[in-house]
């Protein structure tokens, strides 16, 4: 009888112990990127971690919460700003790991990024300013002046540090304060007398909202200054060029970072948010011809996509 009992006990034993580690990926909008995204994670985590995947909402995050907090998973990977900020609000102490976010400094996801200070760290969408200025360079060799709008009290740390990192690139940055929307007419005017040959934009919707997009656009286009949106999203509303985050890309940085917080218990609160090593970039081709701007064809066939 004490034989068979130490078998069975030896039998459950292993049998617990070929369990996988517990993730869980919880999404709130069903967007081909974020699909994307968490078809990568789930294909480059599989094999070593159970996964489960959730949607959210404002009804559901109580009964998810509890689950969670009942599975105790590992950890829990928020796909998404919105799918984020309600984990948060119901998981004051189990580990996050966002990823497909902007900003998430700016969007209280985090305290700071470098110590995030709270139970959430990951994978952010924002492109480094050396990226950025490194694939501009690559599509347009012959261009020299670029300018941007921006609001001071919101980005000039930001815009101090692009000038930098733009000079490094053999662009001239050249920038104008905006503090209302009656300001943008007035202010782009002052970059068209400095002959901007493209206008870059940073993520600040106080000023470049796709409604107001529409009027600057009018503005760039009587001047033949071509505009570069953050999103191919923007193409259809006239940009010439556009820069994303790959989605496959961001899954796989992300996968990656929920690896070493698990296997080496790296606590959220001091694991310093990441961010996109690659950039795909877009061209519109019906700006392209209407201001007959050349492109390498090169550049151009390495383009993500050619709108037109």
């Amino acid at each position: 009888m004490k034989t068979y009992l130490i078998l069975i006990m030896i039998g459950f034993s292993s049998i617990h112990a070929l369990a996988k580690p517990l993730i869980y990926i919880v999404k709130q909008q069903n967007l081909p990127a974020y699909n994307a995204a968490i078809d990568t994670i789930t294909t480059e985590l599989n094999a070593d971690y159970e996964l489960k995947v959730a949607t959210v909402d404002r009804q559901t995050v109580d009964v998810l919460a509890k689950a969670i907090k009942k599975d105790r998973p590992k950890l829990t990977i928020s796909v998404g700003t919105k799918a984020t900020k309600l984990l948060q609000t119901k998981l004051k102490r189990e580990p996050i790991l966002f990823t497909m976010v902007f900003r998430p400094d700016r969007t209280e996801l985090v305290k700071n990024l470098k110590f995030p200070g709270k139970n959430a760290t990951g994978v952010a969408l924002d492109i480094p300013l050396d990226t950025q200025f490194a694939t501009l360079r690559k599509i347009f060799p012959y261009m020299r002046r670029i300018g941007t709008l921006y609001t001071p009290y919101l980005d000039q740390e930001l815009i101090d540090e692009a000038k930098k990192v733009a000079e490094k690139h053999n662009f001239t940055l050249l920038s104008q304060e905006v503090y209302s929307k009656d300001q943008i007419q007035k202010q782009l005017e002052l970059l068209f007398k400095d002959q901007i040959q493209l206008l870059w934009s940073t993520a600040d919707q106080k000023i470049y909202s796709k409604k107001s997009l529409q009027y600057i656009l009018l503005s760039l286009n009587r001047f033949r200054v071509p505009y570069m949106g953050l999103s191919k999203s923007y193409l259809k509303l006239g940009a010439y060029v556009s820069m994303d985050p790959n989605p496959e890309h961001i899954g796989k940085k992300t996968a990656a970072m929920a690896r070493r917080i698990i296997e080496k218990r790296q606590n959220p609160m001091i694991t310093p948010v990441e961010f996109p090593d690659e950039v795909m970039y877009s061209v519109n081709e019906k700006v392209m011809n209407q201001f007959k701007f050349s492109i390498d064809p090169k550049v151009l066939e390495a383009a993500e996509v050619i709108y037109k």
